[in-house]
């Protein structure tokens, strides 16, 4: 029971960091026209990481589960430092 709450809190937060980011990027031009590929890939590794939590939150073979934390892990580092990324373009630009 205090599983299913502490994911469903776990998936509302993620999903307010997602929506309260992608207008601040946008606003702030971080960014920009010449680089489309790095929204692409932000989005791509927000879509990553939903799809490492969910696998995580199925997996039931003992075995798999270290395998399903690995790739959440791997998931949720890769869309932060996209997201690092493209907040230190916006200082520097």
């Amino acid at each position: 029971m205090q599983l299913v709450s502490i994911k469903t809190q776990f998936l509302s937060w993620f999903a307010r960091i997602k929506e309260n980011w992608e207008p601040y990027l946008e606003k702030k031009m971080i960014i920009k026209e010449h680089e489309p590929d790095l929204r692409e890939r932000i989005n791509e590794a927000y879509q990553e990481w939903v799809d490492a939590q969910n696998y995580f939150n199925n997996v039931s073979d003992p075995v798999l589960v270290d395998y399903a934390s690995y790739l959440l892990q791997a998931a949720e580092s890769k869309y932060m430092y996209l997201l690092n990324k493209a907040r230190k373009r916006e200082k520097r630009g």
